[in-house]
């Protein structure tokens, strides 16, 4: 899911702790035990990702859905575009969504883009929700407002981002 989804969305990982794609390959290889990678391995990634090509973005079965979806995500009450903003779909901010754990030193997380979310499960650094709409229910209040959601509205806001 690193396709079309890198391009003004530095720094890169959850922890937003690479400036650029080297070194974020490099800092999660370290984070995951590794001993890294050669420079000319890291090329050849960044060479291969770049040959790659996105997924479809997911039609709209319903644009009235959509539409309600994506006022609902622009509004203040709900508070998805405070920090998934502009084109990139991110503020490139880092925010403590009250998500790590206890045993993790940083509090702080990246704002990811949602660009092309719904072919990205699971979602959060550590994979810890498997769907949207439990992502939706598992972050309200860390991470915008959704409590005050009816089913139906909960329904748009992730029929528009399932659109992103």
């Amino acid at each position: 899911m690193l396709v079309e989804r890198l391009e003004g969305t530095s720094p890169y990982g959850w922890d937003g702790a690479a400036g650029d794609l080297e070194q974020h390959l490099r800092h999660t290889t370290a984070r995951l035990g590794g001993k890294g990678l050669a420079r000319q391995d890291v090329a050849d990634i960044q060479a291969y990702i770049a040959t790659l090509h996105p997924p479809a973005a997911k039609l709209a079965e319903n644009d009235a859905l959509v539409a309600r979806g994506r006022e609902l995500f622009h509004s203040d009450s709900v508070g998805c575009a405070g920090c998934h903003a502009g084109a990139a779909l991110t503020d490139g901010d880092e925010h403590d969504v009250k998500s790590a754990h206890h045993d993790e030193l940083r509090r702080s997380f990246d704002t990811p883009s949602l660009h092309l979310i719904a072919h990205s499960a699971p979602y959060f650094h550590d994979g810890r929700y498997a769907t949207l709409p439990a992502l939706l229910e598992g972050t309200d209040g860390s991470m915008g407002h959704t409590s005050q959601l009816s089913r139906e509205d909960r329904a748009a806001l992730e029929a528009f981002v399932e659109q992103l």
